[in-house]
Parts: structure tokens; C-alpha cells; sequence
């Protein structure tokens, strides 16, 4: 009986852990920002080996715990794994999928990551009207004050994506971002 209470109360430490992982790598990597050139899957494995980590933890992790997230950074890290091709092969259907159940839980970053996907046609079926939703996305994450919502509104602006383009709107997006990354 110890054993077992002992057992319980190492995997509850062992969520908390993860959770705190999955929120810092998730606010530190997953926002795509259109017409920037990242290498999302390079700063993601050099963060987990800088902190001394394994991609396999943490994904075994994110599969054996995924009908159980208290914490809708796991479904857009989740998400990254698919769509980066990390520890797993590249599928975007299911990154698709992870990053849609983020942003139905409310998750901005899993909004973008949405976005991100309806611009560029990643995993969805229907790409005739993908980029209007794309920048209904962006919208809905710059309303949520999101810097890179934002930014990627201030993108599809400048660039008609969804919507005509605009360079008035387009600045104005950008210098919203701008006055929210220095507060």
C-alpha cells in the first residue's frame, strides 16, 4: 500500500513537472510568425537539451497523458511533435488536429498555430477558403493581445491574406505588437 500511494504521488510530481516543461517550451517556441524564417524544430530540441531533457519523455509523455490534459499547451506541443516530425513522422493531419483542439480550448498560441496552418494549407482538406480563416485566427489571437497574433495580423494585411491589403492597417497591427512586446 505505501508503494502503491508512494507510486501515485511520484507520477502527480512527474505532471506537475511536465506541465511546467510543456508551458515554458510552448511560451518559449510555438509561435509562428509569418515571413519569418525559424527553425521552430531546431530551438525546440536545442531548449529540451539545454534543460537535459529527451524528446521520447516528453512525447511518450504527451501520448500516454493526451485524454487527460489539464493544460491546452500539451495538445499545441503535441501538435509541434507532428508537424516538426519530432520523435514521430511528419504528419500534419494530426498536427492539424492537436493545434485545433488548443485553440477550441482557448489556447492563443494554438489559435496561431491554427492560423498558421489555414494560410499555408497544413492539414486541412478544405484549402479553398483557408486563408479568410487564417486571418480570422490571427485576428481572434491579436484581440487576445497576443504580440504574434499581431504580428501575423499585420502580416496578412500588408500581404491580402484573407482580407485586401491594407498598409495602414498593416503598420497599425505592427505597432500594436511593437507597444505590447515592451510593456
Amino acid at each position: 500500500m505505501i508503494t502503491r500511494l508512494n507510486e501515485s504521488r511520484d507520477q502527480i510530481i512527474n505532471s506537475i513537472d511536465f506541465i511546467r516543461i510543456i508551458n515554458e517550451l510552448v511560451i518559449n517556441h510555438s509561435n509562428k510568425i509569418e515571413g519569418e524564417e525559424i527553425n521552430y524544430k531546431q530551438c525546440i530540441l536545442d531548449w529540451i537539451k539545454d534543460h537535459n531533457l529527451n524528446t521520447k519523455e516528453i512525447y511518450d509523455w504527451l501520448i500516454r497523458n493526451e485524454n487527460n490534459f489539464d493544460c491546452s499547451n500539451s495538445f499545441v506541443l503535441l501538435g509541434d511533435f507532428y508537424y516538426l516530425g519530432i520523435e514521430t513522422n511528419v504528419n500534419e493531419s494530426k498536427a492539424f488536429k492537436y493545434y485545433k483542439k488548443a485553440a477550441n480550448s482557448g489556447n492563443v498560441t494554438g489559435t496561431i498555430c491554427l492560423g498558421y496552418c489555414y494560410n499555408h494549407g497544413i492539414g486541412n482538406q478544405n484549402t479553398r477558403n483557408s486563408r479568410k480563416r487564417s486571418f480570422d485566427f490571427y485576428q481572434h489571437a491579436a484581440k487576445q493581445k497576443s504580440s504574434c497574433g499581431m504580428i501575423n495580423l499585420g502580416y496578412c494585411y500588408e500581404n491580402g491574406i484573407g482580407t485586401e491589403k491594407n498598409m495602414i492597417k498593416a503598420n497599425q497591427w505592427y505597432k500594436k505588437s511593437k507597444i505590447k512586446k515592451t510593456k
